[in-house]
C-alpha cells in the first residue's frame, strides 16, 4: 500500500492487467462513526460524510456524481442514471449511499477499466451531509484500488470548518495505460466554490437528503 504524504504528491498506477479480465477501479472513502454512537448517549459530535466525483471525458463532456444528484434519480450499474454507470460511459458507478448505521462507514465508486480511453481525468470528493465539519475526528480516508497494484490512500487529516473536501485528481493516459493519482486536500463551503477552485464549470441549486 503507498500513502500520498503531501499535498501534490503524485504516483502512477497502470492498469494493464485490468484490461485483461473483468475488473473493477474502486474508489472508496471511509470515515469512523464513533462520534454517532457518542452522540446517542452525550448529544453531538456526529459525522456524515459522502463520496462524489467530477469527471471529464476524452470528448470534453463533464458531469459529477454524488448522492445529492442520485438521490431521486439512480439505479443500477448496467443503466444510465445519474448514478453514473459501469457499462457505459462514463463508464463510471457510485454504489450508493451510506448512511451510517454502523462504528465504520463506507461508500466506493467504481470505474470501468475497458472505459478508461473515453476518460480524461476524474476528482474525488468528500462532504458533510450531516453533523459539524469536523473532519480529523471522522479518521476519514480515501483508497484507490487497481487490480494488480499496490492501493493508493489519503488521509483527510487537514483540520477545517469547510464542508467539502477535494480529495483527489486521476488523470487518465490510455496510451501507456496509466493512472496519475495526485493529492489534493482542500477545502471549500460546498460544490460550488469547490467547482469554481478546479475550473470545472457547472451552475448549482440548493439540494438536501
Amino acid at each position: 500500500m503507498a500513502t500520498l504524504q503531501q499535498m501534490g504528491d503524485t504516483c502512477q498506477l497502470n492498469y494493464e492487467k485490468a484490461l485483461t479480465l473483468p475488473a473493477e477501479i474502486q474508489i472508496s472513502l471511509s470515515w469512523s462513526n464513533h462520534q454517532r454512537f457518542l452522540k446517542r448517549v452525550f448529544g453531538g459530535g456526529a459525522i456524515d460524510l459522502d463520496l462524489g466525483c467530477f469527471y471529464e471525458m476524452e470528448n470534453g463532456d463533464r458531469m459529477l456524481i454524488d448522492v445529492l444528484q442520485f438521490q431521486d434519480n439512480g439505479g443500477p450499474r448496467d443503466r444510465r442514471t445519474r448514478q453514473g454507470c459501469f457499462t457505459e460511459p462514463p463508464y463510471i458507478w457510485h454504489t450508493g449511499d451510506d448512511r451510517g448505521s454502523n462504528a465504520q462507514s463506507i461508500e466506493t465508486i467504481i470505474v470501468n477499466p475497458q472505459g478508461l480511453e473515453e476518460l480524461r481525468r476524474i476528482m474525488a470528493y468528500a462532504f458533510v451531509t450531516d453533523g459539524e465539519s469536523r473532519w480529523a475526528q471522522a479518521q476519514a480516508s480515501l483508497c484507490i484500488s487497481v487490480p494488480g497494484c499496490d492501493d493508493v490512500t489519503i488521509t483527510l487529516d487537514k483540520p477545517s470548518d469547510q464542508r467539502l473536501c477535494a480529495i483527489a485528481s486521476i488523470d487518465i493516459d490510455p496510451v501507456a495505460h496509466q493512472l496519475t493519482i495526485t493529492k489534493l486536500l482542500t477545502y471549500h463551503a460546498g460544490h460550488s466554490a469547490c467547482d469554481r477552485a478546479y475550473s470545472w464549470g457547472f451552475s448549482y441549486h440548493k439540494g438536501h437528503r
